[in-house]
């Protein structure tokens, strides 16, 4: 079942989130992790030391959710264009149902397949908070998609999987359509 967020609650968690992927946020969570990595590789003899970084880091990525920023940067990007997306369905009187198991992402699919069917609920704009947050998001959204580009352009491989720079990618390209088309 979708839930009933309001524009008020989208704003409050957009600025709570956009302090989550400033850069120096981001270089402390994945500054421990290379640490940890260039520690095992320098000192072969602490094999317990490379045994757990390696299985530990190894189990995020086999459940295809690696430990890194770059996959907080993707789920911050996600987040804020499904609760969006929730708080502008304009849900009927018997609401949207989620029939059979729930599946990841059964929330965002069911909004998203609400907005394709009904108009989306007016935004208010007068008090200019809801433009600004939905600006700022569409800037951030602009600049992450464009930041991944240029890394990836520069390098001579495909990014690797704990990177998780195309699904940010997507997600961000995502978050612009999605966040640009509402207002």
């Amino acid at each position: 079942m979708l839930f009933p967020w309001t524009i008020v609650q989208w704003q409050l968690i957009s600025h709570a989130l956009a302090s989550l992927v400033q850069d120096p946020i981001l270089e402390c969570i994945n500054r421990p992790l290379l640490d940890i990595h260039q520690e095992a590789e320098t000192n072969p003899d602490s094999f317990d030391t490379f045994f757990f970084c390696h299985a530990f880091i190894t189990r995020y990525i086999n459940f295809g959710r690696p430990l890194s920023g770059y996959f907080i940067v993707c789920c911050v990007m996600e987040l804020q264009w499904t609760v969006l997306a929730q708080a502008v369905v304009a849900v009927s009187a018997e609401g949207v149902q989620c029939r059979g198991p729930l599946k990841e992402a059964a929330a965002a699919n069911k909004a998203w397949l609400s907005l394709m069917k009904r108009a989306a609920k007016k935004l208010p704009m007068e008090d200019g908070a809801t433009k600004g947050t939905l600006n700022s998001t569409i800037r951030g959204s602009l600049q992450c998609f464009k930041d991944l580009l240029v890394q990836i352009q520069d390098m001579d491989i495909e990014p690797p999987i704990d990177t998780y720079a195309w699904e940010t990618m997507s997600e961000s390209l995502v978050s612009f359509i999605f966040t640009n088309g509402t207002h």
